[in-house]
C-alpha cells in the first residue's frame, strides 16, 4: 500500500498534465455581492453585480425590477438564493462570499446629447421671432442638461410654449422613458437683429425727427447697450430731448412726443352736438401731444374750454 502512494505521488510529479485531464474540474460557482454598486437600471440582474464569474443561467437572474434614476435597491444575499431556488440554479453554489447586503444606486441612463438638442431646437425654430426684412436671420444658442433616464427610449415636449423674445430665454422641457418624466430648463438665447439710429449731423432739443436725420446699423439684439432706440418707427412723432451730436446712437430717454398742438396756435375745436360735429375756430393756451388734454380759447366768444388733442391742429371738447 505505501509503496503504491509513492507510486502515484511520482506520477502526479512527472506528469501533472495528464493527472489534471483525469481528474474533473469543479462545477460550482461563488455567490458574491459587493457593498455598493451603481448600475443605470431599471432590472437589476445578478450577473450585473456578483463579483464572482458565474454561468449564464444564474447571471440572467432578475433581482431588482423598477429601479428609477435617483433610488436605491438593498439586494439581500437570502433573496438571491430564493431566487436561485426558485429558478432551479442553487445547486450550482459553492459558497457564498462578499457583502450579506449589496446596496444598488440607479444612476439612469443619459439622454444622446446631440438626439436631445436637435429634437429641442425642432421644437423651438417654430417660436423664434421673425426675420425683419433686410436683416441677419434670427438664430439661437442652446443649453440643456442631459437628464438620466432609465431607458434609451425617450420623448421630448414643451411643457409651456411661448413665442421667444430676444435674448434670454428659459424655456422648460419634459424629457419621459421608460415609464418615467425628468424635467428640465433649456436656456435659450435668441438672436434678434435691429436697427439702431446714429446721428448723422447735429440734431437740435426738440427738433422734430425724421428717419433720414440718422444712418440705420443692423445689430444683434443681444449685444446692443440697454437703453438704445431700436427701430425706424421709434422716431415716428418724436422730438429730440436734448442736443444729438453728429455719430451718437439715439437712446430711448432722448425721444419726446412731438407737440401736435402749440401754444399759440389756431386750432380746429371740435364740438359733438349728438350726431352732429361743429368745428370752430381757437386758439391753444398750451402745447399738447396726442391724447393730451389741453386748454383752448374760443375765437368767437372768447371763453376758455377743455379738448383732447386727437390730430395736428385737432381738439376735440370734451365737458
Amino acid at each position: 500500500m505505501f509503496r503504491t502512494l509513492v507510486l502515484l505521488t511520482l506520477l502526479v510529479a512527472l506528469t501533472p498534465t495528464a493527472f489534471a485531464a483525469v481528474v474533473p474540474s469543479p462545477t460550482g460557482w461563488v455567490l458574491a455581492l459587493p457593498d455598493t454598486v451603481r448600475l443605470p437600471g431599471p432590472q437589476v440582474r445578478l450577473g450585473d453585480i456578483n463579483l464572482e464569474a458565474l454561468p449564464d443561467a444564474a447571471a440572467a437572474v432578475v433581482l431588482a425590477g423598477d429601479g428609477r434614476p435617483g433610488q436605491l435597491a438593498v439586494i439581500d444575499r437570502r433573496i438571491v438564493l430564493r431566487r436561485l431556488v426558485e429558478g432551479g440554479l442553487a445547486s450550482g453554489v459553492e459558497r457564498c462570499a462578499g457583502a450579506e447586503r449589496c446596496v444598488v444606486v440607479f444612476t439612469g441612463r443619459a439622454a444622446d446629447e446631440a438626439q436631445l438638442r436637435a429634437r429641442v431646437i425642432s421644437l423651438l425654430e417654430p417660436l423664434l421671432p421673425e426675420t425683419p426684412t433686410g436683416a441677419p436671420v434670427t438664430w439661437m444658442e442652446l443649453e440643456v442638461a442631459t437628464p438620466r433616464l432609465s431607458t434609451d427610449a425617450w420623448s421630448v415636449e414643451l411643457t409651456d410654449p411661448q413665442p421667444l423674445r430676444p435674448g434670454r430665454n428659459l424655456v422648460p422641457l419634459r424629457v419621459a422613458g421608460g415609464g418615467r418624466a425628468a424635467r428640465v430648463t433649456a436656456s435659450v438665447l435668441c438672436h434678434v437683429y435691429g436697427e439702431v439710429a446714429i446721428a448723422r449731423t447735429s440734431v437740435a432739443t426738440a427738433a422734430p425727427l425724421a428717419v433720414a436725420q440718422f444712418a440705420w446699423e443692423w445689430r444683434d439684439l443681444t449685444t446692443v447697450a440697454p437703453g438704445l432706440a431700436v427701430g425706424r418707427a421709434a422716431v415716428e412723432g418724436r422730438s429730440a430731448g436734448r442736443v444729438l451730436a453728429a455719430g451718437e446712437p439715439l437712446r430711448q430717454a432722448d425721444l419726446r412726443a412731438t407737440p401736435l398742438v402749440r401754444a399759440g396756435d389756431t386750432v380746429d375745436l371740435a364740438v359733438q352736438r349728438g350726431s352732429v360735429v361743429v368745428t370752430v375756430r381757437a386758439t391753444a393756451r398750451q402745447d399738447g401731444v396726442l391724447g393730451q388734454i389741453v386748454t383752448v380759447r374760443n375765437d368767437i366768444n372768447g371763453k376758455l374750454a377743455t379738448g383732447r388733442v386727437s390730430g395736428p391742429g385737432l381738439v376735440e371738447w370734451r365737458r
